[in-house]
């Protein structure tokens, strides 16, 4: 484009390359505030917010040679907070966790974080060509990723890294910005835990693998009105690593008490054929655990153990069902 586009209120700012400055290179009329910017193509995206607070934001498009902007569509958030342009137009609105894809055609809201948040303007990037978000402000703060690495693989929703004040147990009030720096991805934080506030930058590790765990939706075989066995799972796995290990845990009917206190609350570990809750065989492939509990639905949830920077690689879960009458709730 040129320029160099600056976030202004209500006005887009601009510095050319022999920097000339302009305060007010377009105006997007009175009561809406721009929030954040993108590039697509020759074209600069913006997303706004209403100045008075309503439950609306817009994102808008504009050429650097026109005297107005070129196309402006509705969405249906308190705001647009961020965007980012990857194999779809992705943008992050509102303080609950809300995803969408706009095109200027189509607005479709498309995933939510559990337990809400907000992303900042800068608090988004490309990995490994994911939309990565940077959340703070609802339950999961850090960074979670959207879409697809494959052309016949389905777009999915990933919370990819934790921050590590938040493994301590501190509470995260805000995430800066993120950034992809050599393949390793970086992002600033804020906490206040009581009267004491921390700043600082949290960076991947590319010789070291995180613990890490996966947690299903709730899966009902389609028929929700039939309680039924749910009798083992069976995991199919790249060769396992020498010294990592996996566990599979199950949660019963959305339950939120009970369960193993390590777990997490509702949540059961299965166990294998050794009685153990966790297995560490070397290079196997596959391994079934027992659950063997009547219940209308379930969710599954697998722990990878890793091992320096060797990690347990799930390629199937599979869940069987006990023979047996069916029974109706």
């Amino acid at each position: 484009m040129g320029m160099l586009c600056i976030a202004n209120g209500n006005y887009l700012a601009t510095i050319d390359y022999i920097g000339n400055f302009n305060a007010s290179s377009l105006n997007i009329r009175p009561g809406n505030l721009i929030n954040c910017l993108e590039e697509r193509d020759d074209y600069v995206i913006f997303g706004s917010q209403r100045a008075d607070e309503s439950e609306e934001g817009h994102i808008w498009s504009w050429l650097v040679t026109a005297q107005n902007y070129v196309q402006k569509k509705k969405i249906p958030i308190k705001g647009v907070n961020a965007m980012i342009d990857t194999e779809l137009m992705l943008l992050q609105g509102g303080d609950n966790g809300e995803l969408f894809y706009s095109d200027f055609v189509n607005k479709v809201p498309i995933a939510a974080i559990p337990g809400g948040g907000k992303v900042n303007p800068g608090g988004v990037t490309i990995n490994n060509d994911l939309a990565a978000f940077g959340f703070y402000g609802g339950d999961y703060p850090g960074i979670w990723e959207y879409g697809r690495r494959h052309k016949n693989r389905p777009q999915s929703l990933n919370y990819s890294y934790r921050l590590a004040k938040t493994v301590a147990g501190s509470s995260v009030s805000t995430l800066g910005a993120i950034a992809v720096v050599n393949g390793e991805m970086i992002a600033s934080w804020g906490t206040t835990d009581g009267s004491t506030s921390e700043y600082g930058v949290d960076s991947s590790s590319s010789t070291t693998k995180a613990f890490a765990r996966y947690e299903s939706l709730e899966f009902d075989a389609k028929v929700p009105h039939i309680t039924k066995v749910f009798d083992t799972v069976k995991l199919r796995m790249s060769p396992l690593p020498s010294g990592a290990s996996v566990s599979i845990l199950w949660k019963a009917d959305k339950m939120t008490t009970g369960g193993d206190s390590s777990a997490g609350a509702g949540w059961r570990y299965a166990v294998f054929g050794d009685g153990a809750t966790t297995y560490s065989t070397a290079n196997a492939v596959e391994c079934i655990a027992k659950i063997s509990d009547d219940m209308i639905g379930y969710e599954v949830a697998v722990e990878l153990n890793p091992t320096s920077n060797s990690s347990p690689e799930i390629l199937a879960i599979t869940t069987y069902f006990k023979d047996m009458k069916q029974k109706y709730a």
